[in-house]
C-alpha cells in the first residue's frame, strides 16, 4: 500500500459551472515533487465507510524541484451524485484531503529523441494544456524560456 499524505486546500476557483480548480500544499512538512504528466490519488470513504480513491492529473507547471511550501493544482469535474464530487464540493480552504502518489509514466523525458508530439486532452485534462507552454506539450526547459 502506498503511503498516504495530507494535502491542504489553499485556494480554488470555478473554471466552468461544473469544473473547479483546486490548489493544495502538502501539509506534512515534505515536498510533493513530480514530473509533468503524473497524477495523484485522492483517498476517501463512501458514506457507508467503504474506502475508495479517485485519480487526478497534476495540472501544475513547474521547472524546478518542488519545495516544502510549493503548491500543486488539480481540476475536478463535478458529477451529480458522485462521491468525489460531494467531497470536493464540501472542501473549504484550510481543510485536508488524503492522497498518495505521484504516479504515472506518461511523461516527456530529457533523453527522448522524438522531436514532435501531437497530444489531445479532453474534459478537465484540457485545463492542463489550455495555456501557453501547456505541461504536456513541451519540455520544462522550453516552458522556462517562454
Amino acid at each position: 500500500m502506498a503511503d498516504h499524505f495530507p494535502l491542504k486546500l489553499v485556494g480554488s476557483r470555478m473554471l466552468a459551472p461544473s469544473v473547479r480548480h483546486l490548489e493544495f500544499v502538502r501539509d506534512d512538512g515534505q515536498a510533493l515533487d513530480f514530473i509533468a504528466g503524473q497524477f495523484i490519488q485522492v483517498h476517501f470513504n463512501y458514506p457507508d465507510g467503504t474506502p475508495t480513491k479517485r485519480s487526478y492529473s497534476l495540472a501544475t507547471q513547474h521547472d524546478h524541484a518542488f519545495g516544502v511550501n510549493d503548491s500543486v493544482e488539480i481540476a475536478v469535474s463535478f458529477v451529480p451524485g458522485g462521491a468525489a464530487s460531494a467531497l470536493f464540493t464540501a472542501l473549504d480552504d484550510g481543510q485536508q484531503i488524503q492522497c498518495s502518489g505521484p504516479y504515472g509514466r506518461f511523461c516527456l523525458n530529457d533523453k527522448d529523441q522524438n522531436a514532435r508530439y501531437l497530444l489531445i486532452a479532453t474534459g478537465t485534462e484540457a485545463n492542463s494544456i489550455d495555456r501557453p507552454g501547456g505541461i504536456f506539450v513541451r519540455h520544462a526547459e522550453q516552458i522556462a524560456a517562454e
